[in-house]
């Protein structure tokens, strides 16, 4: 599904919960803002890629989604704050991509993703982001790797317990 480009500007809570027909989404630059589970529980949804103008999203907005697999933010640039259950039961998901631009993220963030292996930080210091609780990578077994391609410092023993979470690996590439 594509949206038409500069006509949309948000989308509404629950506008496409449970569409078992949508594969892929790709939101368009002109949506700021993603009500609360406005794709929860969508079956067939693989592949979700937000736009560069997205400046909200709300919670559960890909709850429940057993077969997303891949979330495009590498256009987000205005993406400030992650709410809790940004990312909720995702068991497909297995790498997730943090914009620079998020300054904060919520308790929950990432819950129950239990197949999700690595983060990708954009952000070049692990002091750029403010943790709202120490339970932001909940029940995330999996979770090993940080990747930071833009760390002014990757060495910084603050990246190991980026988020609460204890990565085994942290660099600017993936090993």
């Amino acid at each position: 599904m594509i949206f038409p480009e500069n006509k949309i500007t948000a989308i509404k809570e629950s506008a496409f919960q449970c569409n078992c027909a949508i594969k892929e989404i790709v939101i368009p630059d002109s949506v700021t803002k993603i009500g609360t589970i406005a794709f929860a529980d969508c079956g067939m949804l693989e592949k979700i890629t937000l736009g560069k103008g997205i400046k909200r999203i709300e919670e559960l907005i890909f709850g429940y989604c057993d077969v997303l697999k891949e979330i495009d933010t590498s256009r987000c640039s205005s993406l400030e704050y992650l709410p809790t259950y940004t990312l909720h039961k995702l068991s497909a998901v297995t790498e997730f991509a943090i914009p620079a631009s998020v300054k904060e993220i919520a308790a929950f963030a990432f819950d129950d993703c239990e197949n999700l292996t690595t983060i990708i930080y954009y952000g070049d210091s692990p002091n750029n982001i403010k943790f709202l609780d120490k339970d932001i990578f909940y029940n995330c077994p999996e979770l090993k790797n940080l990747i930071v391609p833009n760390a002014i410092n990757p060495d910084d023993s603050n990246w190991d317990t980026f988020g609460n979470a204890n990565f085994t690996y942290v660099g600017r590439e993936k090993q």
